[in-house]
């Protein structure tokens, strides 16, 4: 397998990659153009600035898988959200579902809530009920950069990312939200932390951060258009 795709980075054209470190490892084998495709939100459109309405406490949505990737019951029972001042609100389904519905049942004290799974149609309105998203990788995958931050960008919710690499530089470095590294609790708890005790301005700037990124550079329209010149100008075969 490690030779086909030699083979075929090879003899490519032109190369298109959902992230840079993918390009970067691609360009071990040829220097042929390359282009960084992201996995952005096709029909979304950047919503107005909404502001969150006042709360005794912070409120963190997750929405999504729950497998052993995403890691999300070691969160549950390793991160003390009590302790944080944090609200913990879970969507999705599956494997760890029924370990994650166990273990808020045994813990009706804990600020962890399951509200089940919903349609996409329903994610505008019911993840601008909380503060910030978390996306949370157990482990980093070389290349990764998960499609659910592009959809938060395009939401304006500030992200909370434990992923590493790529990631967390496009949060990072964009003033999307706050980012830390994949499986380590201590590194998770203190990002926690650090969004617990920031002031609604500076959400309020990350915000505008993430409609600034959605508008300018995570629009897929542009995206395609970009994709189209870059093929126009590199493969005169076309496709």
């Amino acid at each position: 397998l490690t030779w086909l795709e030699r083979y075929i980075y090879r003899n490519s054209k032109v190369v298109m990659g959902q992230s840079q470190e993918i390009l970067t490892h691609v360009s071990q084998f040829t220097d042929v153009p390359k282009f960084v495709y992201r996995n952005l939100p096709r029909d979304s459109k950047p919503l107005a600035q909404m502001e969150i309405k006042d709360s005794n406490s912070k409120t963190v949505v997750y929405a999504g898988l729950l497998g052993f990737a995403q890691g999300v019951f070691n969160i549950c029972s390793e991160i003390d959200f009590l302790e944080l001042g944090i609200e913990f609100h879970i969507y999705g389904k599956g494997m760890e579902e029924d370990q994650i519905v166990r273990f808020i049942e045994s813990n009706p004290s804990l600020p962890i809530y399951f509200h089940g799974s919903f349609k996409p149609s329903e994610s505008n309105t019911i993840l601008h009920k909380y503060h910030a998203a978390l996306v949370p990788l157990a482990n980093r995958i070389y290349g990764a950069v998960p499609s659910k931050i592009f959809e938060l960008i395009h939401l304006q919710i500030p992200i909370l990312y434990s992923g590493g690499g790529e990631g967390a530089e496009l949060v990072e470095s964009r003033g999307l939200g706050f980012s830390c590294e994949p499986g380590n609790n201590d590194a998770l708890s203190q990002m926690l932390r650090q969004f617990a005790d920031c002031e609604e301005s500076v959400l309020q700037g990350m915000r505008f951060s993430l409609l600034k990124a959605a508008k300018e550079e995570f629009d897929y329209e542009n995206q395609f258009k970009d994709f189209l010149s870059f093929v126009d100008e590199n493969y005169s075969e076309g496709f």
